[in-house]
């Protein structure tokens, strides 16, 4: 299981941002193997560790801790490929946050979830997933993502930002308040710290504004693309790589039950025992095989500390997640990553 990959697409608005403060964003991207960026295959992605890697290397660079902020007023329709031309042609303003949320995955996935929409009876949220614990290598990733959002935002809708925040829109973040957080003020917008979640808010007539490039038909033909291509993605997939899935996303800091993840999918506990038994699987021998991919990639590929894996991975205690690693491995994880390296 992986921890995640995103279409190198969206690193062209790092690129521009990066080259804008005035550094040489080719040699970075070079170090990380994307010299041919502007060449790549629609279809070409890399990993969420070595996005937050390049990520971490342009804060350095730049010297900019508010990269994320950059990079999202970077963003246009035309980055995310299909499913942004998608959504730019949509009725309404959430309709067209929504499409991009429903084809997520066309440009991006992660082991720790999908944005999802949360409904209230006078507001709408478009949130994004938790990544938590937080660090220099991912806050800029939420930063850009909903930075990326009120730029889509504006050029859906043609408004300024400022026009954004008098019709009610605000922002809330999951982490605490960061060292750079003047920098928020760009957005114009009422900004929420130690949130509940990372999410964009809009009032439900802000939603329901029209988009300046509104076409019913055109919406009507590319959605049926972008199914497709989802459906594609999705096809092969089994119950266990579901379930898998199910459980990743629930492991943050607790142990998932079959009865929770029987829930993600709307079944009763027994049905979902009985149906991975005709696999000759159980719900406990996949919960331990998706902590060991899990575990294994992030001790390889990110820098968490070995307690922030633990967490990440839902054991109660750091050591009771050494055993667990020495058992999948016949070491303990930080003889492990140092043998990696």
């Amino acid at each position: 299981m992986k921890l995640g990959d995103i279409n190198v697409n969206i690193l062209q608005c790092l690129y521009q941002t990066i080259t804008e403060q005035g550094k040489n964003a080719e040699s970075l991207f070079s170090d990380f193997g994307l010299g041919d960026l502007d060449l790549s295959h629609p279809d070409r992605r890399i990993s969420i560790p070595r996005y937050m890697r390049l990520g971490e290397q342009a804060t350095r660079l730049t010297g900019r801790q508010d990269i994320g902020i950059l990079m999202g007023e970077k963003c246009r329709s035309h980055h995310f490929g299909l499913m942004g031309l998608t959504a730019q042609s949509a009725a309404t303003l959430g309709d067209a946050l929504e499409t991009s949320i429903r084809f997520e995955r066309l440009y991006s996935s992660n082991s720790r979830g999908h944005s999802f929409v949360r409904r209230e009876a006078e507001r709408t949220g478009f949130c994004f997933y938790s990544i938590s614990p937080y660090n220099r290598y991912n806050y800029f990733v939420v930063d850009a993502v909903l930075g990326g959002w009120l730029s889509l935002l504006q050029e859906w809708s043609g408004s300024s930002l400022s026009e954004i925040r008098q019709a009610g829109a605000t922002v809330a973040i999951e982490f605490e308040r960061p060292t750079y957080a003047a920098a928020y003020r760009k957005w114009k917008l009422p900004v929420q710290f130690s949130a509940q979640g990372n999410t964009l808010w809009l009032p439900n007539d802000l939603c329901q504004s029209n988009t300046v490039h509104s076409n019913p038909i055109t919406f009507r033909q590319l959605e049926r693309l972008c199914q497709q291509a989802l459906d594609e993605i999705l096809q092969g997939r089994t119950l266990v790589d579901k379930v898998e899935e199910a459980i990743a996303m629930q492991l943050s800091g607790q142990t998932p039950s079959i009865s929770s993840v029987a829930r993600y999918f709307s079944l009763e506990p027994w049905t979902l025992q009985r149906q991975l038994q005709s696999e000759n699987v159980s719900f406990t021998q996949l919960l331990d095989q998706t902590r060991k991919e899990l575990a294994t990639r992030y001790i390889r590929d990110t820098k968490l500390t070995i307690g922030e894996i633990a967490w990440l991975m839902g054991f109660s205690s750091s050591p009771a997640f050494q055993r667990a690693f020495k058992r999948w491995h016949g070491q303990a994880p930080g003889q492990y990553r140092s043998q990696q390296q």
